[in-house]
């Protein structure tokens, strides 16, 4: 099995989104991912796909999507570059691997999160079909 190193960056797409919460809705039609691990609801969406979902501020824990949904604008959504990673084991890999965000996480009273600390991670990486597999 051969593994090969990459940066998280040139193997994912990572942005924020960009609602505020005023734009949740009762009983609207998408998740609305805010910072926290509860999903509220909005009647317009931010991505449309298969996401993992990570807070920027707070408790940085993944979150899985599929499908349609909003994403307020301190929390990021990223992207598996299938060619490299499959998304569902770079879901796994961050649930495992948390750990990173908080070591490189800013702030005293709320830990806080920017864009380069999901981009500079190192991720090994087996061939897809391991991948797969595992």
């Amino acid at each position: 099995m051969a593994i090969k190193e990459y940066k998280l960056g040139d193997i994912s797409f990572v942005k924020n989104g960009t609602k505020n919460k005023e734009d949740q809705v009762e009983g609207g039609k998408y998740n609305f991912y805010v910072r926290s691990k509860n999903i509220l609801k909005s009647n317009d969406y931010t991505i449309d796909g298969k996401y993992i979902i990570i807070p920027g501020e707070g408790i940085f824990y993944p979150l899985w999507n599929d499908g349609k949904a909003a994403v307020h604008q301190r929390v990021y959504y990223i992207k598996a570059r299938e060619e490299f990673i499959l998304s569902k084991y770079l879901y796994y890999w961050w649930i495992k691997n948390t750990n990173i965000l908080y070591k490189q996480s800013v702030g005293t009273t709320v830990k806080s999160l920017r864009l380069k600390n999901f981009l500079e991670p190192i991720i090994n990486l087996p061939n897809l079909q391991t991948q797969q597999s595992i």
